[in-house]
């Protein structure tokens, strides 16, 4: 399977409704930036993706 680009790897999380806070809370990262250094780097682990694909879609509700 070919790699994700950065592109490919913003647009999931995108499209499900995260964003790289939201994300890196989820992953147990301090910082945001850490998101976007995973989705920079084409040859990162493969489990980033898996965890990715397999995030579930998020609705958030602003009152």
């Amino acid at each position: 399977m070919p790699k994700l680009t950065n592109k490919e790897f913003k647009k999931i999380y995108k499209d499900k409704g995260w964003t790289p806070s939201l994300l890196a809370e989820r992953w147990g990262f301090t910082n945001p930036s850490r998101i976007h250094q995973i989705a920079r780097d084409e040859s990162r682990a493969e489990h980033y993706v898996d965890a990715l694909r397999g995030l579930p879609h998020i609705i958030i509700k602003y009152k």
